[in-house]
C-alpha cells in the first residue's frame, strides 16, 4: 500500500509539472503575442523610432539541407539589403503600411526562411522582425511561428518585399 501511495504521487507531481509547463508555453505563444508584436512593430515605425531595417534574402532556387530558420538566415543570407534614416523617406510610407496590412495567426512551425525584415530603433537595438517563407504564407514574428492572414499577395510586408526586391535579389 505505501508503493502504491508513493507511486501515486509521483504520478500527481508529474501530471502537475506536465499542466504548468503546457500553460507557460500556451502562455508565451498565445494567439495574441505574435500580431501584438506587429501592432508594436507599427506603432514604432508611426512614431519615427525605428532607423534602421536590415532586409536579408535567400533566394527559393537555393537548396539547403535543412529548412532555414532565422537564425540560419540572419548567419546565411545571400543578400542584405539595409535602409537607414537617410533612405527611409523612399519606404516609409508603403513600408508602414505594408506592415500595418500584415496580419498573423499563430502555426505549429515556421517552414523555409527565405526573406527577413529586421527593425533597428537609434541605439541599435531591434525592435522587431518578420520572417517569410517563399511563398509569403509561412513566417515568423520574431521568435512565434506563424501563417499569415489574407493569402497570397494580398497587401502585406512580402507583397512590399516582392515589389521593391525581387529584381534586385535574384
Amino acid at each position: 500500500m505505501v508503493i502504491n501511495m508513493k507511486n501515486l504521487a509521483i504520478s500527481a507531481l508529474l501530471v502537475m509539472m506536465v499542466n504548468i509547463c503546457c500553460a507557460q508555453s500556451t502562455q508565451s505563444n498565445s494567439p495574441d503575442s505574435a500580431q501584438s508584436r506587429i501592432n508594436s512593430l507599427i506603432n514604432n515605425l508611426h512614431a519615427h523610432r525605428v532607423e534602421r531595417v536590415e532586409i536579408l534574402n535567400i533566394p527559393a532556387y537555393i537548396l539547403t539541407m535543412a529548412a532555414v530558420a532565422p537564425s540560419s538566415l540572419e548567419e546565411n543570407f545571400f543578400y542584405k539589403f539595409i535602409i537607414t534614416t537617410n533612405g527611409m523617406h523612399s519606404y516609409s510610407a508603403t513600408l508602414e503600411s505594408a506592415v500595418l496590412s500584415t496580419s498573423v495567426q499563430p502555426a505549429s512551425e515556421m517552414g523555409d526562411m527565405r526573406w527577413g525584415v529586421i527593425f533597428y530603433d537609434s541605439s541599435g537595438h531591434r525592435v522587431g522582425s518578420i520572417y517569410y517563407d517563399s511563398s509569403g504564407q509561412r513566417g515568423a514574428v520574431d521568435s512565434f511561428p506563424v501563417l499569415f492572414k489574407g493569402g497570397f499577395f494580398k497587401g502585406n510586408l512580402f507583397k512590399w518585399l516582392e515589389s521593391n526586391f525581387s529584381t534586385v535579389f535574384k
